[in-house]
């Protein structure tokens, strides 16, 4: 045969009401502080791009802006020097030149935008077309208009392309937006439906539990000591209710005992005494027990009455304990004597 052992089972945690209360709400604070880490964090991601766009967009198309006109000024003061040759025109034409160079320099410093190093080659272009117009070429003006419509086109795909990225900049800020407050509102949301469910259920479970309590202390008032409240235990209700449920069967030995008692002494009856012996033998303990008939007590109580009769058992119990005493403390067994008291 095979020792077979039942594997113990495994005891489940329990929760008193307040470590059930922080750990529900724990839940509740840990939904309300990700709705506000979503939320700034969506600021802060709509901050940045909107801080990109004014540090970075606006001046690029404040500066393309200048660079058009520039471009326009430039071709008309070659267009007028080519027709009457003066050198003031020419003159306002490098100052232009000298103010396109500069913004189309700063641009290319700020933006690693691949369509600058177009326009760069474009305008190196029209340049040389005008040097050979203010060097009296006669093809000078015919190539510099055809350069100066390439530097037009360069300078208008720039800023379409501009225009797009930053379109997509700001739905992208739009589309952030609406997430972060669909987010934040759900999960905000989602936090207080979730108090609200804990705080009802442990309104409910604790109504219930009292009532399960009252209508167990009207049971035990009746006289049913017996009845179970059945309250699961692990909580401090639980505990009550154990607790309640103790009380009750001790309260159920009180009143047997105190029906069993005899009216006249009120001293414990027969069903107590076989309960206390019963005990005692189940424990193993050593023990001695001694009965003792009065005869004639109830005719001597009814005689002189239950103050004379109290005292006539007192007597009888004091005389009871005094032979005791003189036998365990005689050196000398006697015939009597049990070996154990």
């Amino acid at each position: 045969m095979t020792d077979q052992t039942t594997p113990a089972r495994p005891k489940i945690a329990r929760f008193t009401l307040v470590q059930k209360l922080v750990v529900s709400y724990a839940a509740m604070i840990l939904f309300t502080i990700a709705a506000l880490v979503f939320s700034v964090t969506g600021l802060y991601s709509i901050h940045k791009t909107a801080r990109d766009i004014a540090q970075k967009d606006f001046p690029f198309f404040s500066a393309a802006t200048k660079l058009r006109d520039s471009m326009v000024a430039q071709e008309r003061y070659a267009g007028r020097y080519a027709i009457l040759k003066s050198p003031e025109f020419k003159k306002l034409f490098q100052n232009r030149e000298t103010e396109f160079l500069s913004i189309l320099e700063q641009l290319q410093k700020d933006n690693d935008i691949p369509e600058l190093a177009s326009l760069a080659k474009e305008y190196q272009e029209f340049r040389k077309a005008a040097n050979l117009l203010f060097q009296g070429n006669s093809n000078g003006l015919f190539t510099l208009k055809v350069t100066a419509e390439n530097v037009a086109t360069s300078l208008s795909n720039l800023y379409t392309n501009q225009q797009n990225v930053l379109s997509a900049k700001l739905e992208a800020a739009d589309n952030k937006e609406k997430t972060t407050v669909q987010w934040a509102f759900a999960l905000s949301l989602t936090g207080f439906t979730l108090a609200i469910c804990v705080a009802a259920f442990f309104i409910f479970n604790i109504s219930s539990a009292i009532n399960k309590l009252k209508r167990a202390t009207l049971r035990i008032a009746e006289g049913d000591f017996d009845f179970d409240p059945q309250i699961p235990a692990g909580d401090e209700i639980g505990d009550l209710a154990r607790d309640f449920t103790k009380m009750a069967a001790r309260l159920k030995v009180l009143e047997q005992m105190s029906l069993d008692a005899s009216p006249l002494t009120r001293l414990p009856g027969n069903i107590a005494i076989e309960r206390v012996l019963n005990q005692r033998l189940q424990d193993g303990d050593l023990f001695a027990v001694c009965y003792a008939d009065l005869d004639n007590f109830k005719a001597y109580n009814d005689r002189y009455g239950y103050i004379k009769g109290s005292e006539v058992i007192k007597m009888t119990g004091e005389i009871i304990h005094e032979f005791h005493d003189s036998i365990a403390k005689s050196p000398y067994p006697h015939p009597a004597q049990p070996n154990h008291w």
